[in-house]
C-alpha cells in the first residue's frame, strides 16, 4: 500500500447526481424504519454514478493505475472500492453481514478507491472492522467521527507508518497493530503476491549487483593508460550504468508495481533478499 493523493474536488457527477441519489437513499432508510419488516431491505445503488468513467479515470491517475491495497497494476480493469461498505458490513471474516451499510457514503469521494478484483471481491468485500463496534455509525444521522477503523485508509493515512516489507513479506510495524490487521484481513501476504514481489525484487537485486560490477570495471579502466579502444569501452560502460540507474530509480517511483516493497528493499540493501 502507498499513500493516495486524490484531488480535493470530486468528479462533477458525484457532486450532482451522487448527492441526489444520496438524499433518496436517506429518505428510503427513514421510510424503512417505519416498517420493521423493511429495515433490511436492500438499497438499489447506482453504479453508473460511483463507477462513472470520470470517477474511474481520476482514481486511475491518483493511484498510478495500481490497486489501493496490493499495488498490482489494474488500469481500467479495477473495481470501484467503497472503503466503508455501502450495502452491508461485517466486523470480521466469517461473521454474518449486518444491514444497513454506509449507504449515505455510496457516492462520497473520500470513500471511493480503485482496487483489483481479488482484493475487492474476495478479501476486503464488505469487511469494515472497528476497534469498538459500539461506536459504529449505523445511519446517516450518526457521528462518523466516533469510529476508529482498524483498516488503514491510504487516502487519509500514510501506509508506510503501519506497514513495511522484509523482502516479499509485508509486516505490521505500528504499536496498535493496525498494520498487521490490515495485512491479515486483506491477505497482503497471499502466495501470488509474495511470488510476484519476490520476482521483482530478485530482478532489481541483480540489476544493482550488475551496476556495481560495471562501476568497479569502469574505475579500473579509468586508472589505466587509455587508448581508443579503452576510451570507447569506457563510454559504453557509462551508458550502460546510466541505463541501469534509470531503471533502478524508476522502480521506486509511485507509478511502479510494488514500489513500497522495492523502496524497503533498497533501504535495507536487499538484506532480506540475500540467498535467493
Amino acid at each position: 500500500m502507498i499513500r493516495i493523493n486524490k484531488p480535493e474536488q470530486a468528479p462533477e457527477n458525484l457532486i450532482i447526481d451522487g448527492k441526489k441519489r444520496c438524499i433518496s437513499h436517506c429518505i428510503a432508510y427513514s421510510d424503512n424504519l417505519k416498517n420493521p419488516k423493511k429495515t433490511k431491505k436492500k438499497i438499489n445503488f447506482d453504479s453508473k454514478i460511483y463507477g462513472h468513467s470520470d470517477v474511474k479515470e481520476t482514481l486511475i491517475q491518483s493511484q498510478n493505475a495500481k490497486c489501493c491495497y496490493c499495488e498490482c497494476k489494474i488500469y481500467e480493469n479495477g473495481d470501484i472500492e467503497h472503503f466503508r461498505p455501502k450495502q452491508a458490513y461485517r466486523q470480521f471474516p466469517g461473521q454474518p453481514r449486518q444491514w444497513p451499510g454506509y449507504y449515505w457514503l455510496a457516492y462520497e469521494w473520500d470513500n471511493l478507491y480503485l482496487a483489483c478484483k481479488t482484493c475487492n471481491q474476495k478479501h476486503k468485500n464488505d469487511l469494515f472492522p472497528l476497534y469498538n463496534p459500539e461506536d459504529r455509525a449505523k445511519n446517516h444521522q450518526a457521528d462518523l467521527n466516533k469510529e476508529k477503523p482498524i483498516l488503514i485508509d491510504s487516502g487519509k493515512e500514510n501506509p508506510s507508518d503501519f506497514i513495511k516489507f522484509q523482502g516479499e513479506f509485508a509486516i505490521g510495524i505500528d504499536e496498535e497493530g493496525r498494520g498487521k490487521a490490515t495485512i491479515e484481513l486483506l491477505q497482503l501476504n497471499r502466495k501470488a503476491l509474495k511470488e510476484s514481489r519476490k520476482n521483482k525484487l530478485i530482478k532489481l537485486q541483480k540489476e544493482q549487483k550488475n551496476c556495481k560490477r560495471l562501476q568497479d570495471l569502469l574505475n579500473v579502466l579509468n586508472d589505466t593508460n587509455q587508448n581508443l579502444e579503452i576510451t570507447e569501452l569506457i563510454a559504453e560502460l557509462i551508458e550502460e550504468i546510466d541505463q541501469i540507474t534509470i531503471r533502478i530509480n524508476q522502480s521506486i517511483s509511485p507509478e511502479e508495481k510494488f514500489s513500497e516493497a522495492i523502496k524497503c528493499a533498497f533501504d535495507t540493501n536487499f538484506e532480506f533478499i540475500l540467498g535467493y
